[in-house]
């Protein structure tokens, strides 16, 4: 009984993030509503709010669907790690940076403004991308103390917070500027590699 609920659960959340893919593209994000998901996923409107609350709580599995091999990317730097460093972890930035631009913008910016607005709705789910590159930056540093490319008292805990926000302020500027595109991004790619040579200063042994 419980493995067939499961099964109608799953089958359902399908039908909804395909109807919300479609009226999300054809309508736009504002101008779509729960009712026309449910509508069109053969739904009724309450058992669609069960399983998101909100339009918002739609968005972060929509661009899981859509960036999925995230952590392919990620796996491929951590497996074979450059020589330098600072040019793997430019290499996560790049990840990142990539997949904003790869992704709708526009419902990207809904997602990064439902993060304030809602994160109740859609905080937890969007930690699939936070916990994969602050794990992956974690992995990279872990190498090179390690390896002797960076000193081994450097705070690796510390180092992969900064690293991180270093990333995430310089891609949710990306996306919300007026038209990002892969010549703005290679502009942020630089004020990341700046600041990764500021926060690395003094730990580096090469």
């Amino acid at each position: 009984m419980g493995g067939k609920r499961e099964k109608q659960k799953k089958e359902r959340r399908v039908r909804i993030i395909a109807a919300a893919t479609k009226f999300f593209n054809s309508k736009g994000y504002d101008a779509t509503s729960l009712s026309d998901i449910a509508k069109d996923a053969g739904l009724a409107v309450g058992t669609v709010y069960n399983y998101y609350p909100s339009k918002a709580a739609l968005l972060p599995e929509l661009k899981q669907d859509a960036v999925g091999h995230l952590h392919e990317r990620f796996d491929a730097l951590t497996e074979d790690p450059p020589g330098d460093p600072r040019e793997a972890l430019g290499a996560v930035a790049r990840v990142v940076l990539t997949q904003t631009l790869e992704w709708d913008l526009a419902l990207g910016k809904h997602l990064l403004a439902a993060s304030f607005t809602e994160p109740e709705n859609v905080g937890s789910h969007t930690l699939f991308f936070e916990l994969a590159a602050v794990e992956t930056i974690r992995t990279l540093l872990e190498y090179y103390t390690k390896s002797g490319s960076l000193h081994i008292a450097l705070p690796i805990e510390t180092a992969t917070e900064a690293i991180h926000a270093a990333i995430t302020a310089q891609n949710n500027i990306l996306l919300m500027g007026d038209a990002p595109d892969y010549q703005h991004m290679e502009f942020f790619l630089k004020q990341i590699d700046a600041q990764l040579e500021l926060i690395l200063y003094g730990w580096l042994l090469m």
